[in-house]
């Protein structure tokens, strides 16, 4: 959280991103779904900002994860945009990456 509030202070997107797709993540891998999504989904919001696709994928992966449970047809819609994107971004090696939610 800290890393996330200390990007925010100086406005610095960049590391604001990273920081919130790291964070994301080990809450997913924490357990805390609800948790993930909130900040996958502020993470997500700066990286269509940025229109940095990759980090939009990304975002998009884990929130699969995060929503699968609660919203299925949500869940959905994240990983089929996640796959497009990784097909569009990714060389065909690393599209399994996306694939794999």
């Amino acid at each position: 959280d800290r890393g996330i509030e200390l990007a925010r202070e100086i406005g610095d997107e960049e590391g604001l991103l990273g920081n919130q797709l790291l964070r994301g993540s080990m809450e997913l891998f924490l357990g805390n779904a609800a948790a993930a999504e909130t900040i996958l989904l502020e993470g997500l919001a700066v990286a269509r900002s940025r229109n940095d696709r990759k980090r939009i994928a990304t975002a998009l992966s884990d929130l699969v994860l995060a929503t699968a449970v609660r919203d299925l047809p949500a869940a959905r819609r994240y990983g089929e945009e996640s796959v497009a994107l990784a097909r569009e971004t990714l060389p065909p090696s690393k599209q399994h990456i996306a694939l794999s939610n």
